[in-house]
């Protein structure tokens, strides 16, 4: 930082430990009439005296006040370096603000023995230039002087007339509010009506106020302050910078705008003029900002905004900013989505239409969505990329004064009723479809309405056009219509419709292949199409859709309780496999067991099979099967047999045979005693006396 030294007139150059300083706020006269760092420099620091010479009068001053250094900007700065320069201008707010004071040199105010004109002070070129915005609001202390340097008072015992001048509220001019504190739409309309010799410079002057740096680009013009901006919005989560071209009074939510579809339109202000009305903006209390972000690649805003449909199919974006006196009502801006497809869409705010203060309508309850809001196109490419399409209705005012009367309509174009033409702006780089809508019902009757849509869609760099036609209850809405159609197809697809007895047809031509105007033709059907075509209703697809809905929602309302029940039967699932395996196992052995049995079964069967066939005559007698084969068994001295059939007769060997013979007998006689059985015969009672 250089400093001029009172005493030596010398410019001196500091690093660090800067000495107390005092500053000067001026506007500048002709070039030839201010001092500057190259005239310094070749008189070896002496101070140029020239007719009505500042520097003289403010080192004089300083010197007074005791103070040994000053700061002019005319001559402190090497303007012809441009880095020094910029250096210069990012940090000219911190050197207002640390000055010990500030001198305001009013060149157009002539003092009367100390005493203010009021009316020459409010008319002084010092208010309304760009640069000494800051270098009011900057200093900690601040004294005005006349063209004489004769002091007129200070910042804090003027803060009245100021704050009528400038707008300025009047805490934030006596430093009891902190100039954080206002919102960007605030502090721009204080630069409102100021002016710069170059157009850059409305936006440099304004950095120290929002705190930001950016680099300086002259010969960018408006495009300062668009960056100036971007700035802002990465430093500062403040819709209000969004909150520009305000009209006044309360709107119904946009229904008054233009419904003309500028696609030039600019998502951020291009002057600080367009804040003149945003003076009494400020933040919603307790609301975080809807900016999310900026692609800076893309040339949008990402934002999260509670979106508000009018009537006539276009949208407001409630901001979280209101006027200062306004509680109930939010600050919206106009959009139009541009890219209906899109995930998230992408909207512009069109040329012309104005920011507004509206009463947030329910369905802003909803939860805010995210989109793209784009920033301006540059005009050749806006040109090459934009093309304008329309549709003609032939015979509209015949058509209407017969048979039909409008009852509604949603627009996505500009439409003229006079021309029966509808117009729109169509941005062949983005896939997207555009759908104006018409209600139109019959003038007898109680019938269902008409309702068709013209759609100009735009896929893979190609426009193509189409029409609609369907009937809908007198009841239903045409917004809700179009607004639904926009995500369902079920709307769409037919061109004939019928309610009762009058069956319309709509028609769609072009007079050449590259002709950008279709014609369009509504026309009752000499013959009603037999069986008769019903075509589109749009009350069945709107109940259709909202069934679907209410599916969906008990869907995603059961899910998580089917995980729940899910997390409690997993370990119940597997206790049960580790039952099934174990019973498995189980049934295994059974299963092998009762294998063995069977063959050991089979085989006795067969073997008693053979005893029963046997020719023992002496057996014939005995009437139990398994007595008479154990006979029979002991007979031929079959141990396999005698085994198997004696636990069948539980140790029970009484039985006889015709010539009065036991078992044991039998046994003892053919030496054919079976060793289980001689251990069961010794180790119990005696059953029966056995015969020799």
């Amino acid at each position: 930082m250089r400093l001029i030294n009172v005493k030596s007139g010398r410019l001196e150059e500091f690093h660090s430990d800067i000495p107390s300083y005092a500053i000067l706020s001026h506007t500048w006269g002709q070039d030839h009439e201010e001092i500057s760092f190259h005239d310094m420099q070749q008189q070896e620091g002496s101070i140029q005296r020239r007719v009505g010479n500042k520097l003289d009068g403010l080192c004089r001053q300083a010197k007074s006040d005791g103070y040994s250094h000053v700061w002019i900007d005319t001559c402190c700065i090497d303007k012809s370096n441009s880095v020094e320069l910029g250096e210069a201008i990012n940090s000219m707010f911190r050197w207002y603000k640390e000055s010990a004071i500030c001198y305001v040199y009013l060149a157009d105010v002539s003092g009367h023995n100390g005493e203010i004109d009021l009316d020459q002070f409010h008319r002084s070129r010092w208010f309304t230039r760009g640069w000494t915005l800051q270098e009011l609001l900057a200093p900690r202390s601040l004294r005005f002087f006349d063209n004489k340097w004769y002091p007129l008072g200070e910042k804090f015992e003027l803060a009245g007339a100021i704050g009528s001048i400038t707008g300025i509220p009047h805490g934030i001019l006596i430093g009891f509010d902190d100039l954080s504190n206002a919102s960007v739409a605030q502090r721009m309309s204080w630069a409102a009506k100021r002016v710069t010799k170059r157009k850059e410079d409305l936006a440099y002057c304004l950095l120290g106020i929002f705190d930001v740096m950016m680099p300086m680009i002259y010969g960018e013009e408006e495009h300062a302050f668009i960056r100036l901006q971007e700035e802002i919005i990465k430093k500062t989560a403040d819709d209000s910078v969004l909150a520009w071209g305000m009209s006044f009074g309360l709107n119904d939510g946009g229904e008054n705008q233009n419904t003309d579809i500028n696609l030039f339109g600019n998502a951020l202000a291009t002057s600080p003029a367009d804040f003149m009305h945003s003076g009494q903006i400020v933040a919603m209390e307790n609301k975080s900002s809807t900016i999310e972000g900026l692609e800076t690649a893309r040339g949008c805003l990402s934002l999260r905004l509670c979106l508000s449909n009018t009537k006539t199919g276009h949208a407001v974006g409630i901001l979280n900013c209101r006027l200062m006196n306004r509680t109930d009502a939010a600050v919206g801006i106009p959009l139009f989505c541009i890219t209906p497809g899109a995930v998230p869409r992408e909207y512009i705010r069109p040329a012309g239409t104005k920011a507004l203060l509206c009463v947030p309508p329910s369905e802003v309850s909803l939860a805010p969505r995210p989109i793209r809001l784009r920033a301006l196109l540059p005009s050749n490419k806006a040109a090459l990329s934009h093309c304008k399409y329309g549709f003609h209705v032939a015979q509209w005012a015949k058509l209407l004064e017969t048979d039909l009367d409008i009852v509604a309509t949603y627009s996505d174009g500009q439409w003229n009723e006079d021309r029966a033409v509808l117009s729109t702006v169509m941005d062949i780089r983005y896939d997207a479809a555009r759908r104006s809508w018409w209600k139109v019902r019959q003038k007898t009757g109680e019938l269902k309405d008409f309702i068709f849509a013209l759609e100009l869609r735009v896929q893979q760099m190609e426009v193509r056009a189409s029409c609609h036609l369907m009937v809908a209850s007198r009841d239903t809405a045409l917004d809700i219509i179009a607004r639904t159609a926009a995500d369902s197809d079920g709307f769409l697809g037919s061109n004939i419709a019928s309610s009762d007895s009058l069956t319309l047809e709509l028609k769609l031509f072009q007079d050449s292949p590259n002709s950008k105007l279709y014609m369009t033709t509504l026309g009752a059907l000499a013959k009603a199409p037999q069986p008769m075509h019903i075509g589109v209703d749009a009350d069945r697809e709107l109940n259709i859709l909202a069934h679907t809905k209410l599916l969906l929602e008990f869907l995603a309302k059961s899910w998580p309780v089917s995980l729940k029940l899910a997390e409690f039967k997993r370990p119940l699932k597997g206790k049960k496999q580790a039952q099934d395996l174990h019973l498995l196992d189980l049934l295994s052995e059974k299963e092998a067991i009762q294998f063995e049995i069977s063959l050991e079964f089979n085989s006795v069967q067969e073997l008693i099979a053979d005893l029963q066939l046997s020719d023992i005559p002496s057996t014939d007698n005995i009437p139990n099967i398994v007595r008479r084969a154990f006979i029979r068994a002991v007979t031929v001295g079959h141990i396999a047999a005698m085994e198997y059939l004696w636990d069948f007769l539980e140790a029970d060997v009484t039985v006889e045979d015709s010539e009065g013979r036991g078992a044991l007998s039998l046994a003892v006689a053919t030496d054919n005693i079976p060793p289980r059985t001689v251990s069961l015969s010794h180790s119990g009672p005696a059953r029966a006396p056995c015969s020799p």
